[in-house]
């Protein structure tokens, strides 16, 4: 079944976004956004990237068909089309709520478990192990360097800073762990300034280690552009926030 499915998304990407495809530039997509390039020039792609296209597609598809389609009813008619859609919508939504709600509870819980695991020294051993063979496994299958980058919820992210996100990860944590008991010390009255000084040296360690790093790449962690410039403002004002 799984091969079927593969097989059944590269149908989809070669018959849409395929250099030889009739419908290459057709579809209803941004062509200088991500996720469009990256259908286009990758040899293999995700059901992640298809959902992604799939959801510009719906959007484009709205602007560009469905509102001109409302615009050619009478004013009641369309009002009645509108509302029609709204109290469906309104269903869906409350509907959706329970949903909802266990899906972020299930999603806390995965993230605590997550954090558990990997600050376990063995488990996070085992976790560096696997995903430098994930690595390992993309890079022997691409011939482009455009080909080591996937979409991961909306994001691009460079399979080959994806051990120096675990490493970061890491040590952000312990710093967070470290600043709070600095806090609570202050809190109690025990404000040490030499305490405070280490956190700020910690968080230049980071800083020019992941964000601002002399070695290339000059960022080391999957990071967006925007963030990187507003760390890069905290840092200048000496600012080390958890």
């Amino acid at each position: 079944i799984n091969a079927e499915y593969g097989d059944r998304m590269q149908f989809i990407q070669q018959q849409f976004f395929g250099a030889y495809s009739p419908m290459l530039g057709k579809v209803l997509m941004d062509k200088n956004g991500h996720v469009y390039k990256e259908l286009c020039n990758s040899k293999k792609v995700t059901h992640t990237i298809l959902l992604s296209a799939q959801t510009l597609i719906c959007k484009e598809m709205e602007t560009v068909y469905w509102l001109p389609f409302l615009e050619a009813f009478p004013a009641h008619i369309r009002e009645k089309i509108i509302s029609m859609n709204t109290r469906n919508a309104t269903e869906k939504k409350e509907f959706g709520k329970e949903k909802n709600r266990r899906l972020w509870v299930n999603f806390t819980i995965n993230v605590i478990n997550f954090k558990r695991g990997i600050m376990d020294p063995t488990t996070c051993s085992h976790f560096r192990e696997f995903l430098g063979m994930y690595v390992q496994e993309v890079s022997a299958r691409c011939t482009k360097n455009t080909q080591k980058r996937q979409i991961v919820n909306n994001k691009l992210i460079d399979i080959e800073k994806i051990q120096a996100d675990l490493d970061f990860f890491i040590e952000v944590e312990r710093y967070k762990e470290v600043a709070e008991t600095v806090q609570m010390s202050a809190r109690l009255g025990n404000y040490d300034p030499a305490e405070e000084q280490l956190l700020v040296q910690k968080g230049r360690c980071m800083y020019f280690c992941y964000i601002d790093s002399l070695l290339p790449p000059k960022v080391q962690i999957n990071i967006t552009h925007d963030k990187v410039a507003e760390i890069r403002k905290l840092h200048e004002a000496g600012i080390f926030e958890r």
